[in-house]
């Protein structure tokens, strides 16, 4: 079992230098969205009065991160995989819910 972890680890670390331009659209469009809406949560918390802007609980960041999550935009996904050159050509017009289709089975 630790042999297929192993070899696992190392698939991720040779991955990531690949998918390097994934990662870049994927994580720019999240850190975006997420400057976004702490902004916009400290002006609400500003204007009502509280001191700490920036002071969020565990809960409260959970729900933001998801929210931000939710809002990463499905052009920016699939523009990431295009970049990677992991997938052959004809998959890229392929629409994501199918891939996750095809995943499950």
């Amino acid at each position: 079992m630790l042999f297929h972890l192993g070899a696992f680890h190392r698939f991720l670390c040779t991955a990531a230098v690949s998918a390097g331009p994934m990662d870049a659209g994927i994580i720019k469009n999240f850190k975006g969205n997420y400057c976004k809406l702490l902004i916009k949560c400290a002006l609400d918390l500003d204007m009502q009065g509280v001191a700490d802007h920036y002071k969020v609980n565990q809960l409260q960041s959970m729900r933001m991160l998801t929210r931000v999550w939710e809002g990463v935009s499905e052009s920016a996904i699939k523009n990431c995989w295009r970049h990677t050159g992991i997938l052959p050509e004809d998959n890229y017009q392929e629409e994501p819910q199918d891939a996750f289709a095809r995943a499950r089975l």
